[in-house]
């Protein structure tokens, strides 16, 4: 461990230590005042340069999201930096000062009613809007909610979708999975600790925190219900109103589906007067994977559109069209699609997947976010070959600051524009599969009338056109 990581911050202690991570706090020696941030240090477990490469995209595009998070509410910590040092992972966040939520209930002791029903009415929103941008927290506890000092907010840190990609591995069908379970025993719904996170199991996570508030007791205090594995916490407080028993009950139902359908539906049960029974069907489902991507960002977002293990995009966005969940093959961020599936009854038919054809080939897109100009490349025998070729097409064409937009191997990829500067991408097994996604991902970006300018589908079909 070097005195200055990245050139520029100051370890001052450890704040925290895990298998697979470290937490410290550290002084960011170029800021003007010296300021004192928290940093992550996470460490994969496979030397492999395959995964090295797939987590890094993978790690950059959560990166952003949280970014993003951060910027938009105060109630979750501001990511300053993100890096990878010596193959190490690094996030660099705001501190939070405050007392956690348990260390809080530890020395004050139980809390009443209205203070419960506070604490969910300020978490509940900002949980939507991270469901929203296609994150699952997968570690809700009494430990990862602070109560900020100088206004006694609560602020949601330590997201478990970061922690998850740099741990991801290849099983033995050559597909990149996480190595463990994100989540901690007890407040971890079932559901989770098979490794099928949905945004119900946050729901699940916070109910249970809930609960410690007004019970003093962790899950594995309470007594359950081994038949349908239900805790049997009401006796605990039992001047608690029907109401908010009910609403806490239903959040931590066994089975997904009969919990609330979101985070919006969840405050909206909360805010309902005289309501002491929930009923689903009462409230429209609001689930949503929306991209907080702005729309000339260097880090704008990819979808791809097939869970081949062999296509693969720089960065992978979610969606959702028409109530329907289309995950990108790796399903790294949110919803693990045969447990979405399965909890909510939804069926679809997966998009054909071609046959890798041999040997391989590699193609690649670049982007100029102040030029608005491109380059690619196809069909070339190395990754790294098609990456250099794109970035050089790009800068050949006048532009200083071309980056990489999105690589894929044996597959289509295409680029769509709209008038407005927004712009987006993706890859598939069929020319019209990526036209459809760089469409839709365009669309999601904010673009009016987003149209297809480039299309390459290698080994010789090549589309431009000008917007």
């Amino acid at each position: 461990m070097t005195s200055l990581l990245n050139r520029r911050y100051k370890i001052l202690s450890v704040l925290a230590t895990g298998g697979f991570s470290q937490t410290y706090l550290v002084e960011d020696t170029h800021s003007p005042t010296h300021r004192q941030c928290v940093l992550k240090q996470l460490k994969p477990p496979s030397p492999d340069p395959q995964i090295q490469s797939l987590m890094q995209a993978r790690f950059q595009r959560e990166a952003v999201i949280l970014e993003m998070l951060g910027e938009r509410t105060t109630s979750i910590p501001k990511l300053y930096a993100y890096f990878v040092e010596n193959d190490q992972y690094y996030l660099v966040q705001e501190l939070i000062e405050g007392q956690t939520l348990k260390a809080w209930i530890q020395t004050s002791g139980c809390q009443n009613e209205a203070t419960v029903a506070a604490l969910l009415l300020n978490i509940l929103p900002v949980l939507a809007q991270v469901h929203e941008a296609g994150i699952i927290h997968r570690d809700i506890k009494p430990e990862n909610i602070i109560l900020r000092r100088h206004d006694r907010q609560p602020v949601l840190i330590d997201f478990g979708a970061v922690k998850e990609v740099v741990t991801t591995v290849m099983n033995p069908q050559g597909q990149p999975v996480s190595s463990i379970v994100i989540g901690t025993p007890g407040f971890m719904p079932p559901e989770q600790a098979t490794g099928h996170p949905l945004p119900q199991s946050d729901l699940y996570c916070l109910g249970l925190t809930a609960i410690f508030m007004l019970t003093g007791k962790l899950p594995y205090e309470l007594p359950m219900d081994l038949p349908t594995g239900a805790y049997q916490w009401r006796p605990e407080v039992p001047n608690l109103s029907p109401r908010l028993a009910a609403v806490l009950s239903q959040a931590i139902r066994y089975a997904p589906r009969d919990r609330f359908p979101s985070a919006q539906a969840f405050l909206q049960a909360l805010q309902t007067p005289h309501q002491p029974e929930f009923d689903i069907a009462a409230i429209p489902d609001t689930r949503l994977a929306k991209t907080l991507t702005p729309k000339n960002s260097a880090n704008a977002l990819t979808q791809t559109s097939e869970t081949s293990p062999r296509s693969r995009s720089v960065l992978i966005t979610l969606l959702i069209i028409g109530g329907v969940v289309a995950l990108g093959g790796l399903g790294i961020a949110a919803m693990q699609l045969g447990a979405w599936i399965e909890a909510q009854q939804i069926v679809t038919n997966p998009l054909p997947v071609s046959p890798d054809p041999e040997p391989p080939w590699f193609s690649a897109i670049a982007f100029s976010d102040s030029a608005q100009s491109y380059g690619y490349s196809y069909a070339y025998t190395t990754r790294s070959e098609a990456e250099t070729r794109a970035l050089q097409e790009c800068t050949d064409r006048g532009a200083d600051d071309c980056r990489l937009l999105i690589e894929f191997e044996n597959s289509c990829g295409a680029l769509a524009q709209a008038s407005n500067g927004a712009y987006g991408s993706g890859s598939g097994s069929t020319a019209e599969v990526a036209n459809a996604t760089a469409i839709l991902v365009c669309g999601q970006f904010g673009g009016d009338n987003c149209e297809v300018t480039l299309r390459v589908c290698p080994p010789n079909d090549i589309f431009q056109r000008s917007l």
